[in-house]
This record gives C-alpha cells, structure tokens and sequence, in this order.
C-alpha cells in the first residue's frame, strides 16, 4: 500500500469523525435538544454513544494500516469505509431534513388572530374605576394536536367556551403539536382555532414538544408571524407580561436570554403588575419518572430564576408543561399551572409541592386572570365553563 493512500485513508475517516462530531454541535446547539437529551429516557445515552462510535471508522483504518500486510486486514478496510458511509447517510439526510423543516409548507395563520412581538394589549389606567379590570386574560397549554391520546372534542368544546369570554388576550403555554415536524398538526391547530375562536387575539409559547427537532423557524412561521423571537414583552399599560422560553427545564434560560429578562424586568415600576409566562413550570407538583427524576419543581429554575422574580416583585408566574391545574405560593409570588387543554392528564401524581394550594389532576380547562389596579384575581375553569377554583391577591409592591 503506497504512503499516499495510507495517508489519504487516514486523514478521510478522520475527517468522518470529525463531521460526525459538528454534525452533532449543531444539533445540541437547537432549540429543545438539551432538554430532550436529559428528559427523554435513555436519549443522553443512545447520543452519547452514537458520538463516540463515530470514531471507528478512524480506528477501524488505523487498524487496517497497522495490518496492511495481512490478510484481515482488509477487513478493517472494508468495515471502515461502512461505517464512513452509514455516518455521510445519517448525518446529510437528517441535516437536510431538519434544516429544511418549516421552510417548504406553507402556513396560512391569517385566519387566527396572532398577538406579534412588540404588541401591546388595551391600556384601560385611565379609562375604568378601581372595581373595574385592566386586563382579562386567558391561558391554557399542551393540547398536543396530532396526539391519539389527546382529547380532541374536549379541546374543541374548550376553544368555544374560551372565545365566548372575549378574552383581551389568550394565551396557549406549549405543547400546541405532539410532534414539531408534522407540519399537519400545525395546520389543524390553526383550523381548529380559526374555527373556534377566530377573533380572539391568541399569543403562542414554545413548548417542548414543539421543539422536536430544531423547528423554531416551523413555530415562527406557523404561529409568530416569523418572528423568531420566542421570548418577548407585552405591555399593557400597568400591567407587564414577559414571556420565557423554558421548554423543559432551565438548559434554554441562556446568558441571551437571562441578559434581556434581566433588563426588562428591572426596568418595571413595584407598583406595576408583572406576570411571567413560560411553558416550563418553575414550582409545581409532579411525579417520578422511571429515571427517578422528578417531573414537575424544577429545582434548576428555583435556583436560577426564581431569585430574580423574587427580587424584581413579580406577581403571578403562569405556566403549563404538566398536564394539571394547580395555584402555588412561594415567597408572595403566585404561581399556576395550566396544561390541560387536551392532551393526556398526568393521572398519577406521586410528588406535591410544599407550596401548593389547590389542584386538580382530573380535570381540562383553562385559567383566567383578570388584573385591577391593585390585586388580581384568578379562576380556573373546566372545560365546560365550570368553576373550579377562584381566588384574589394583592399586587405586589413592598
């Protein structure tokens, strides 16, 4: 075997590996896929493998060199430039795949009444009396379009009895498609709202689900009107609401995006009422999943975020992501829990939180908030229109 080829075989599986490796950089770098490594059972491992495999064909034809004068080693050869091939197939197609994602469907969201980034909601200070609100909001999250397990008539039922309110803004936390690939879930979630609440403004969170893979420009295109901004602020006169991107868990709450909450929320006068939306619950009840990992509290976002909405006196903190409803306090701030607007209910909760004060694991619905000049009350309903739980709380201010 000439010096040459050796040398060129060597430096071509290198080079497999190495293309393997900014191959799986890039994916690590989407939106979601951290989360979805530690969250999704055995997924961190099966990556990690699939990373670390990738520099067989590199051994695989060092091998070959070191033997070239023996018969097996052609065998190394062989099976070096296998794998080589099976690496280009993998990576390309799924590259191509998912770079290509939300860029060849057309979506036509104009029959929905998306609430944009950089929008701002009814300033009514000056035009209502103290009994009167200066905001009526709803929220709801995780119907998961395109899942068999989700409760589609349910949903249906609930869209109606949302529109009826005439809502200033509603609010969907996540989870909108089972899938965030299938393009078709995205259309029937936008027919779907179209048909049930077309005049309602709907304001749409990324959530997790949303997120599988690498599909913000898909989410933008369908449901921001391409702005891929997914954490954003939303005036309305006295009342501040900021929406994060926490899919699952705090791997999105980046220096990015950790920089810009920072600044709007300092900026917030203590007597104006600051509500955070995320599709990640913060504090919450849950269950163990089979890891013995605790789906609900996260302790990485207490210990990250929830300082700053301590110290920046933010009132309430909405969120979905766990399939119940539930209200929370924590150190004056309310926290609720809304994601249950079709998809499967988390049936078996084995973990309650310290801080809950309500909740209903068996029941759809959404939560309505409604805020005055000095408290702001809550209620959640079923999806019928049922009252399930309501209550009030002064802003705060101290």
């Amino acid at each position: 075997m000439k010096k040459s080829t050796k040398t060129s075989g060597v430096l071509f599986s290198l080079g497999i590996c190495l293309f393997v490796s900014f191959f799986c950089a890039w994916l690590k770098a989407s939106t979601g896929f951290n989360g979805f490594l530690k969250w999704t059972p055995n997924a961190d491992k099966a990556f990690e493998y699939f990373l670390i495999s990738a520099w067989l064909p590199f051994v695989l034809y060092l091998l070959y060199t070191a033997f070239s004068k023996k018969k097996q080693a052609l065998f190394f050869k062989f099976l070096s430039l296998l794998l080589s091939g099976i690496y280009i197939v993998i990576c390309v197609t799924a590259f191509f795949f998912l770079s290509i994602t939300g860029t060849i469907v057309s979506f036509d969201p104009s029959t929905v009444n998306i609430l944009p980034s950089g929008e701002s909601l009814p300033d009514r200070s000056k035009t209502v009396s103290d009994t009167e609100p200066l905001l009526r909001l709803g929220f709801s999250g995780d119907p998961h379009w395109g899942s068999n397990e989700a409760q589609s008539e349910i949903r249906t039922e609930l869209l109606q009895n949302i529109g009826a309110q005439h809502y200033d803004a509603f609010f969907i936390l996540g989870d909108i498609a089972d899938f965030g690939t299938k393009d078709e879930y995205y259309e029937n979630a936008l027919a779907d709202i179209a048909k049930n609440m077309p005049s309602t403004p709907i304001r749409f969170v990324m959530g997790s689900s949303d997120a599988k893979f690498n599909t913000k420009r898909q989410f933008s295109k369908a449901f921001l009107q391409n702005d891929k901004n997914l954490y954003s602020h939303i005036y309305a006169g006295h009342v501040h609401i900021l929406i994060l991107n926490l899919l699952w868990d705090a791997e999105d709450f980046n220096t990015k995006q950790k920089k810009w909450f920072l600044k709007e929320i300092s900026l917030i006068p203590e007597s104006d009422t600051v509500i955070v939306v995320s599709h990640c619950q913060i504090v919450a009840s849950g269950y163990y999943t089979k890891s013995g990992r605790l789906f609900g509290e996260s302790h990485d976002l207490i210990g990250r975020l929830s300082p700053y909405l301590e110290k920046y006196k933010a009132d309430l903190v909405i969120s979905g992501h766990c399939h119940f409803m539930e209200y929370l306090e924590k150190n004056d701030i309310s926290y609720a829990v809304a994601g249950t607007m079709g998809g499967k209910l988390d049936s078996t909760l084995d973990y309650i939180s310290p801080w809950s004060k309500w909740l209903s694991n068996s029941d759809y619905g959404w939560l309505e908030v409604e805020v005055y000049r000095t408290f702001f009350t809550f209620t959640f309903y079923g999806y019928d229109g049922t009252v399930l739980a309501s209550a009030s709380r002064d802003t705060v201010t101290d």
